[in-house]
């Protein structure tokens, strides 16, 4: 007998959540290292000036992303999915017919604008909505399922830039990015499971909370210091996030070849879907906070590696390791914010933690660009007898 807190269109919700955030988040940040070099070559312009395009690309989705509540409660999510991927898949096709930086800017702001209804926001809010019991696992894979998009879609671009140049590969990744998202626009669901009769999964009826229509706590301020403390930490972890792009240009600079760095972001990838997942077991299971300084822990471990061993295999290893960054920045901040603030008040809150916290990521990858550009010496070989290199 089917429970309304256990059904089968509770997974299928999630497998949707799961392409949608692969053909925002994933198409759109987890494999936009791999145009770096060959766009800027192209372009004849800095690395750090092409990745400010993706910066823009950040702070437009995190900037629209506040009003997104809001649209949830006016219209309908069917037909904000219908423009929003319309427009951002129009936007990523175009970048394949940029001729010069303005036009990139122009269209990722436009592309970013378009991700942030299907992107972090409504996403987690998503899965707030519907999963109350395993609640960590789902975040997990939803979120981690960007990371998948990265490691399927990287070296899949990568080949066709090689082959037919970067202008394809952007039309192919639109056509990607709309493809992910279709099944979402064509199933049937609503954000509040309760629109359909059911419940959070492995929730009772006392539990019912509706995160789409609810009213906010009127105690709650945004201004208040607990607030603004907890948006420095996740300002701090997701700027971690803006270094995997860059994996592809660090290994160059080691005189490293194309493929040591497609393969080190190709293992970041890994390691975001893998401690994601990872992440959501262990907060069930223990706590987010416990697991956070775990990650945390491992995080700084692989930095050890990468700045301190050039060798392919380890810098493999520490890349695996430093995708933890993501599981931080991502389930970790999401599920800290639930938990210290209430469902009640994550509408409110998430936004804008997820807006200040992606101007973070997005002034990391530009800052890392420009290391690059200028060949700041960032790595210490260690002397024998502990060479690997």
């Amino acid at each position: 007998m089917t429970h309304k807190n256990q059904s089968v269109k509770h997974w299928v919700v999630l497998v949707l959540a799961c392409g949608l955030i692969g053909g925002s988040f994933g198409i759109g940040i987890n494999a936009a290292g791999v145009f770096y070099t060959p766009v800027s070559e192209s372009l004849g312009v800095l690395r750090g000036s092409f990745a400010l395009s993706t910066t823009l690309y950040l702070i437009s989705m995190s900037i629209v992303s506040l009003i997104v509540p809001r649209a949830l409660r006016r219209y309908r999510y069917k037909h904000i999915l219908m423009v929003s991927v319309s427009v951002s898949g129009l936007a990523t096709f175009l970048l394949g017919s940029a001729t010069n930086m303005m036009m990139f800017h122009l269209l990722s702001i436009i592309r970013g604008m378009g991700h942030a209804f299907f992107a972090m926001v409504p996403m987690t809010m998503l899965v707030n909505a519907w999963f109350k019991k395993h609640h960590g696992v789902a975040t997990a894979l939803v979120l981690g399922f960007s990371g998948i998009a990265g490691i399927i879609f990287s070296p899949l671009f990568t080949s066709i830039i090689g082959s037919m140049g970067w202008q394809m590969a952007y039309r192919v990744s639109a056509i990607l990015s709309i493809a992910l998202s279709l099944p979402a626009i064509l199933v049937p669901f609503r954000l509040n499971p309760k629109d359909e009769g059911l419940l959070p999964y492995g929730a009772m009826e006392a539990d019912m909370v509706s995160l789409v229509n609810v009213k906010m706590a009127s105690s709650f301020n945004l201004k208040q210091l607990s607030f603004v403390l907890f948006l420095v930490f996740a300002v701090m972890l997701t700027m971690i996030t803006g270094v995997p792009q860059h994996f592809p240009g660090f290994a160059q600079s080691l005189d490293f070849s194309a493929a040591v760095g497609a393969t080190m972001l190709s293992a970041a990838m890994f390691g975001n879907i893998f401690f994601k997942l990872f992440f959501g077991f262990l907060s069930d299971r223990f706590g987010v906070i416990k697991t956070m300084l775990f990650i945390m822990s491992l995080n700084a471990i692989s930095m050890v590696l990468l700045l301190s061993i050039p060798n392919p295999v380890v810098f493999t290893l520490g890349a695996f390791l430093f995708g933890s960054c993501y599981s931080m920045g991502a389930v970790g901040v999401s599920i800290l914010t639930k938990d210290f603030f209430g469902l009640e008040n994550y509408g409110k809150t998430f936004p804008v933690i997820s807006l200040l916290a992606g101007m973070g990521g997005a002034s990391a990858i530009t800052l890392v660009g420009f290391v690059y550009d200028f060949r700041v010496p960032i790595i210490m070989p260690l002397s024998s007898p502990w060479d690997l290199s």
